[in-house]
């Protein structure tokens, strides 16, 4: 009897013993591998265990979930608990790294630094957007680069696809369509001028991006989109060559009934207006309505006689000159939504009834578009 009790504390001390080593760690957080045919999965942490099971399937994941006795790791493997030798989870990692090992982009700006902690040197400074080469990639701590001929470590957090790299603001190169889909027989959402800001959410060189801009959602071609610097080399390539044109030729060339392109100098918008007189000065009308918008834009929405700095352009040659945002007199177009017409001044032009006040700003603003376009 007493034998029998003996054995029977014995077991349980045992299946106690067991269950202390398999629960009795330190958890440190899971991660996922792919053991290597070697990874046997064992339920005590020692080789003489017996009550073992070889995971020879590469695509059998295991969850690390934190360290067991020396030289062992606690795993779970089809929700068991068990344990495989740390040396072999060292090898699995190591593997994974390298095979997740490629091209990788910088998220922000970051340093490459010749160890895997802040405290380590800094070799050189990595701009945002940069493509750099992963040779091991951990994804929760420190991966190996190398980059420009220099082999360092980037924390991992800072390293992601191009998409992620280069999403934020862009500005429109050109007047472009945005898309319901990231083709060109989608449906136009929305028709974006040249040098708008739009958001960049997923940015693909040489296709597609998906942007927001003016609160819609949609597709741009990612060659249309650059960054501020782009844009202003943009449109200093956009600038015309400008005349200051004395009002004695401009207005053989600003016949009456002739459309002209009118861009505000100051903000770009550009807008039509048909000539219907040219005596002292050319006496003009929006074409469309469309236009009629435009141009009471340039006045921030308010009709005004103040006037501002204009570039006209007809038949590819580009004038300085000067126009007011106040429709007066008659007017011959019923169609554009405005009722009357405004005066486009040019270089030596006067107003019709001598107001040398209004002379002197008009041929002040024309001026100022000349010399605004050789700036």
């Amino acid at each position: 009897m007493l034998k029998k009790a003996l054995r029977l504390i014995m077991a349980v001390l045992a299946v106690t013993a067991l269950w202390v080593t398999l629960n009795a760690v330190t958890t440190v957080g899971a991660e996922a591998f792919y053991p290597p045919e070697t990874g046997n999965f064992r339920i005590a942490a020692s080789t003489n265990n017996r009550e073992d099971l070889n995971l020879p399937d590469l695509k059998t994941i295991i969850t690390v979930k934190g360290q067991g006795p020396i030289g062992w790791s606690r795993v779970i493997y089809n929700g068991a608990n068990g344990f495989i030798r740390t040396e072999i989870l060292d090898e699995m990692e190591q593997s994974q790294a390298r095979d997740m090992a490629g091209t990788y982009y910088t998220l922000e700006d970051v340093n490459l630094r010749c160890g895997d902690t802040t405290e380590s040197d800094a070799i050189t400074s990595v701009p945002r957007g940069t493509a750099v080469h992963v040779t091991e990639y951990y994804a929760d701590g420190w991966s190996s680069v190398q980059h420009n001929d220099h082999d360092g470590f980037i924390k991992t957090e800072f390293l992601g696809t191009q998409q992620q790299a280069l999403a934020g603001r862009y500005y429109t190169l050109e007047n472009v369509n945005l898309r319901s889909m990231d083709t060109t027989e989608s449906d136009v959402v929305l028709l974006v001028e040249f040098g708008n800001a739009v958001d960049v959410t997923e940015y693909n060189a040489g296709g597609w991006s998906k942007v927001t801009a003016d609160g819609n959602s949609g597709y741009m071609m990612t060659e249309f989109l650059g960054t501020s610097s782009q844009l202003e080399e943009a449109k200093a390539a956009k600038k015309p060559k400008v005349e200051h044109t004395p009002w004695n030729e401009a207005r053989n060339i600003m016949t009456i009934g002739v459309n002209a392109m009118i861009t505000d100098v100051y903000t770009g918008i550009t807008y039509y207006v048909r000539s219907f007189s040219n005596g002292k000065h050319a006496d003009v009308e929006p074409v469309t309505k469309e236009d009629t918008a435009r141009l009471k834009q340039t006045y921030g929405g308010v009709w005004s006689w103040t006037p501002r700095p204009v570039w006209v352009t007809i038949n590819g040659r580009t004038m300085a000159a000067s126009i007011n945002g106040m429709p007066h007199g008659g007017g011959v177009n019923n169609n554009n939504g405005m009722n009357g017409q405004v005066c486009l001044h040019f270089k030596g032009s006067t107003t019709h009834n001598g107001n040398q006040s209004a002379t002197r700003q008009h041929q002040y603003a024309a001026e100022v578009a000349a010399r605004l376009a050789d700036s």
